[in-house]
């Protein structure tokens, strides 16, 4: 723990020189006089340190949140169900996990006859669960790309393990906003403890389960996996009492804490013959959030000074927050599972009836006996993997791998295979400044992913992120054909699109089409308005970004929009060079920021730009 020291022992020096020069009760009355000034001192860092806590941006831990939380709930779902858990508890740990423990009803008629049915069959004593599924979000935490990840599970009596099978996007070069590589993690746990395994490397971590109530305890926008499996575990445990604890004292001071009032309430609905839904209302919550240090005085009595940690309630389920399971009839009666059996297929989460994340559970088939083994899930497809090692070769070598050819991106592929073969020759064609290979194939793993479902999952579309990495091998003609074509794509944009645009460029660190959005605004709005303003800050801190080389490491710039976002900024430089009478020739990075955007805080460009933006429908200019 970090430990913050407003005053050392040399006060003890301090006090031992007045005993000696004034006597002893001259002594008493200085350590008296000096002490409270050491609590005061004290008190004034601690004061400080809590009010900077507390007014932190904790928008991105509660992101990284929901990315781990969602990652495991189908798998948690299946666990719940498995287990003879009533329709009242599923998802439970989605909801208050941190705080109290959420108080449950039936606010609607009991589970249906055909849910029931098909949740005992998947509960039987001495059953084995095979299943995968795929779990997607809207964003991610940050400027990361919010993965879609496929998951392989196996829930036996004594152990549960999932491990990742592949992610899209294969073509971001920014990172994935999950934890651990999203391609070969297996997590397990049973009775007596969590373990997470990064396969091919020796990174292996186990912890029994906690004694207590989790914390919400972290620093920065650090939250893992064992995380989301502490809280489930609090929730989901049988002998805790559903009812609200004692609140604490700082709990008691905010009214954002969920009242026991708030009832956590179900509702079943027949969409078909063929599919049921349930949808669960969550409670809008809080919980605490500690700091990652704990404020200290070493060198006094410190039996006299207070020791305190810096402390905040955090929103944790935001208001309006929904889930909707639907329980679909299995059509056909397989080895394993009878026909008319009804099952869980989807999960979805909605804020404010807006979708924000949603799951497909697939391929889930039961065993009897406990003859299944986790040792399946340990192999990986070594088709797979391949392509995504040449992915990597093209990104970190000089010695390009050679594209696979037409036989081997067949269209009778299995779909992941092919859209990550797809996705190495990209990085080929992008290397190899193939301009038109490279969006032939980008556009074609882009069809791939509408037709399974799984959409962009990139801020930016992929064509043009196709065309910024070959423009670091482009010529000077090319570099400036596609300015030009973005440039004016940009005066296309209908203008209530131009905000959500220069937003999603910006996220990516294609600052240079963000500007060309920004000054197409500036040019639609009325000379001298509000307006007009806040488009003219945004080209500010945009053209800023441009020439700050730390902006591109922050958000995992690709080398093409390295090199064009710089060309930008040399220009913008010259420009300004010359109407100063300055000698445009002069270098753009010679005055170039360093500390324009926080390396520790990936989203903070893309927030200033929001905050500046957003002012827009205010129509009055951000101070």
């Amino acid at each position: 723990m970090k430990s913050i020291q407003p005053l050392g022992s040399g006060a003890v020096l301090v006090l031992s020189a007045l005993g000696m020069a004034q006597g002893k009760p001259d002594l008493e009355e200085a350590r008296v006089d000096a002490r409270a000034s050491l609590h005061r001192a004290f008190a004034e860092v601690a004061e400080s340190l809590q009010r900077d806590f507390s007014n932190a941006d904790h928008a991105m831990i509660l992101g990284r949140k929901l990315s781990v939380d969602w990652s495991l709930a189908p798998a948690l779902l299946l666990s719940e169900i498995a287990r003879g858990d009533p329709a009242s508890h599923w998802m439970k740990s989605l909801d208050d996990a941190y705080g109290r423990a959420a108080r449950l009803t039936r606010a609607s008629e009991e589970t249906p006859a055909e849910v029931a049915n098909g949740c005992s069959f998947l509960s039987e004593a001495n059953t084995v669960l095979e299943f995968s599924y795929i779990s997607q979000r809207q964003f991610g935490a940050g400027s990361e790309v919010p993965p879609a990840i496929k998951w392989d599970c196996l829930i036996r009596q004594d152990e549960t393990a999932m491990r990742t099978a592949w992610t899209e996007p294969d073509l971001a070069m920014r990172g994935s906003d999950f934890p651990l590589p999203p391609d070969r993690t297996l997590l397990t746990w049973t009775n007596e403890l969590m373990r997470v395994r990064v396969l091919e490397e020796s990174a292996d971590w186990s912890m029994p389960w906690p004694d207590g109530r989790p914390k919400f305890d972290h620093v920065g926008d650090a939250y893992d996996l064992f995380d989301g499996l502490r809280a489930w575990h609090w929730a989901s445990d049988p002998h805790r009492t559903s009812s609200a604890s004692t609140p604490s004292s700082l709990e008691s001071q905010f009214e954002l804490f969920a009242s026991p009032s708030i009832l956590r309430s179900i509702q079943w609905d027949r969409i078909s013959n063929e599919e049921w839904q349930l949808t669960i209302s969550l409670r809008h919550s809080s919980a605490i959030r500690h700091a990652g240090f704990i404020v200290t005085a070493d060198g006094v009595d410190r039996s006299t000074l207070p020791i305190t940690r810096p402390a905040v309630l955090v929103q944790m389920v935001a208001p309006s927050t929904t889930l909707t399971l639907s329980f679909i009839a299995t059509q056909r009666a397989t080895a394993t599972i009878p026909a008319r059996i009804f099952l869980p297929v989807r999960i979805a989460m909605a804020i404010e009836e807006r979708e924000v994340a949603h799951a497909t559970i697939f391929s889930l088939d039961r065993f009897e006996g406990d003859t299944r083994s986790t040792d399946r899930l340990v192999r990986s497809d070594s088709a797979w993997r391949d392509a995504i090692l040449r992915i990597r070769r093209a990104q970190d070598s000089h010695s390009r791998p050679p594209p696979f050819d037409a036989s081997e991106c067949d269209a009778d592929l299995d779909g992941a295979l092919l859209r990550a073969r797809l996705a190495a020759n990209a990085w080929i064609f992008a290397l190899d400044g193939d301009l038109s290979k490279l969006i032939e194939t980008v556009n074609r793993a882009q069809d791939l992913r509408h037709r399974d479902g799984l959409g962009d999952h990139d801020l930016a579309a992929l064509q043009t992120f196709a065309e910024s990495i070959a423009l670091g091998n482009a010529p000077d003609s090319a570099v400036s054909a596609i300015r030009t074509r973005h440039a004016l794509a940009a005066t296309e944009l209908a203008t209530d699109a131009l905000v959500s645009a220069s937003l999603a460029a910006t996220g990516s660190g294609r600052f240079w089409a963000a500007l060309d959005i920004a000054r197409a605004g500036v040019a639609r709005s009325d000379p001298g308005s509000a307006i007009e303003l806040c488009w003219q800050r945004a080209c500010e801190s945009i053209s800023t970004w441009c020439s700050d080389p730390a902006s591109f490491t922050v958000f995992g710039a690709d080398p093409g929009v390295l090199l064009l976002s710089q060309r930008v900024a040399s220009e913008m430089h010259q420009e300004s060079g010359e109407e100063s009478g300055e000698e445009s020739g002069e270098s753009h990075l010679k005055e170039a920021p360093t500390t324009t955007v926080d390396g520790r805080a990936a989203g903070s460009a893309h927030r200033e730009l929001r905050r500046i933006l957003e002012s827009l429908s205010n129509e009055s200019p951000p101070t």
